[in-house]
């Protein structure tokens, strides 16, 4: 913990996980059913 290269990593975790959940909100504006899904992860499994 604390090293430059595992803060690049996290933050890039970061930033992926961020879009992810932008795309899902965006789906979720016309697919409102899968709010739930979401929650426990299996939206992934759903599209």
């Amino acid at each position: 913990m604390g090293n430059g290269g595992g803060g690049i990593i996290a933050g890039s975790a970061f930033v992926s996980f961020w879009l992810w959940n932008t795309v899902v909100a965006s789906a979720h504006s016309w697919q409102p059913v899968c709010f739930r899904a979401d929650a426990t992860g299996e939206h992934i499994g759903l599209s």
